[in-house]
């Protein structure tokens, strides 16, 4: 999805947003799917989780989860609140997006490295 607000505007990304008092990691992420893309997921497990100190000193705790899409790809609708363009892309297509999908490719770099039995994950 190409989000269209913050330092992220224009890029595409993976469905993201806060988590609610009271909910839990993984049922945001099915939620923040849902409300941004219109497609329902289950999601199956933990991939990973990273920790972004920003400049002010505030601690964000980002989370990947591996997701199983229940929804038609024919229900696939972006949300024009807060991005223009949902989609599923190919590995080339992700290759011709670098570095505009920056923040996404390293995102989606490990999860694809898991599935092919890798496992190395990017450092920066």
């Amino acid at each position: 999805m190409r989000n269209i607000f913050g330092v992220t505007k224009g890029r595409y990304l993976l469905p993201a947003g806060r988590v609610n008092i009271g909910e839990l990691p993984d049922v945001a992420a099915a939620r923040e799917t849902f409300e941004e893309t219109n497609l329902r997921v289950e999601i199956e497990g933990l991939i990973g989780l990273r920790i972004w100190v920003m400049d002010d000193g505030e601690h964000n705790y980002f989370f990947m989860f591996r997701a199983r899409l229940l929804s038609p790809l024919s229900d696939l609708q972006p949300n024009t609140n807060e991005i223009d363009d949902a989609r599923f892309f190919s590995r080339e297509e992700m290759d011709a997006l670098f570095p505009p999908c920056f923040i996404c490719y390293h995102a989606i770099l490990p999860f694809m490295n898991i599935l092919m039995g890798m496992s190395f994950w990017i450092a920066r």
